[in-house]
């Protein structure tokens, strides 16, 4: 009874339209089972997950993450993939966010990590993430897929790890 009261429960927390909703924490795309995951909640409150499920169903796919850590610039936001090298590579791209191009380190070893290379275009991708409900970032790996991050809870998480501070 705990069970199905459990999966009755994480069932319904998912939002099941096709149409991407405000203020949503957990957003299931059914159409295609993709998971959305905003920021604040879990036991990794500075990250949000991407995963594409693989064959349109609610399993574990390929997982993409947005992660507010701390650099010497201050508090930033990293990308990570899932796409591994069979060398270590170290390379400037260009991604573009939301239809801005904006430059990215890329480290790649046995998982991709993006840093935004300059503190304009962190600061970019910081503002869409505050000020919309979903970033898009096109060709982000090899598949050439287009990652959509779910931008919920971000804000209060920025500010809660010291984002903005003089």
């Amino acid at each position: 009874m705990k069970i199905f009261l459990l999966c009755f429960l994480l069932i319904f927390s998912f939002e099941t339209s096709a149409e991407y909703s405000k203020n949503r924490y957990n957003y299931v795309d059914f159409s295609n089972g993709n998971l959305y995951q905003g920021f604040g909640e879990g036991d990794t409150p500075e990250v949000a997950r991407s995963v594409f499920s693989k064959n349109k169903k609610l399993e574990m796919g390929d997982e993409f993450m947005v992660k507010l850590t701390t650099t010497n610039r201050g508090l930033d936001i990293f990308i990570f993939t899932p796409e591994s090298c069979d060398s270590y590579i170290f390379e400037v791209v260009t991604l573009n966010v939301s239809d801005q191009n904006i430059e990215f380190f890329k480290e790649c070893d046995e998982y991709s990590s993006y840093l935004a290379k300059t503190e304009k275009g962190r600061d970019f991708f910081v503002e869409m993430f505050k000020k919309s409900d979903f970033i898009r970032i096109e060709n982000l790996d090899r598949e050439s897929r287009t990652v959509l991050f779910n931008a919920f809870g971000f804000s209060k998480m920025w500010i809660k790890l010291g984002g903005d501070s003089l």
